[in-house]
């Protein structure tokens, strides 16, 4: 019978390649990017540009794309989206 692994989910980052990560997950800790744009001041279409351009790091849930408060804190603290 085959082992039955647990995936988590991946963060898609600056690399290459998304990479996996062994953390515990809270739903809390992570938001929209409708909700991360209304924050940054910024439209949907710039953050989504950023997020394909690997300049924004995201975690995805299938087809959904979250992004996590400690990166939104790290936007912010670059001045992005003032």
């Amino acid at each position: 019978m085959p082992k039955i692994v647990d995936k988590m989910p991946r963060i898609a980052g600056r690399d290459q390649e998304s990479r996996q990560v062994n953390v515990a997950l809270d739903s809390t800790d992570f938001i929209t990017v409708a909700d991360a744009a209304r924050e940054l001041n910024v439209s949907q279409r710039s953050l989504r540009r950023w997020i394909a351009d690997r300049r924004v790091q995201v975690i995805r849930f299938g087809r959904a794309v979250r992004i996590h408060r400690a990166e939104l804190q790290r936007l912010k603290e670059e001045g992005i989206g003032e």
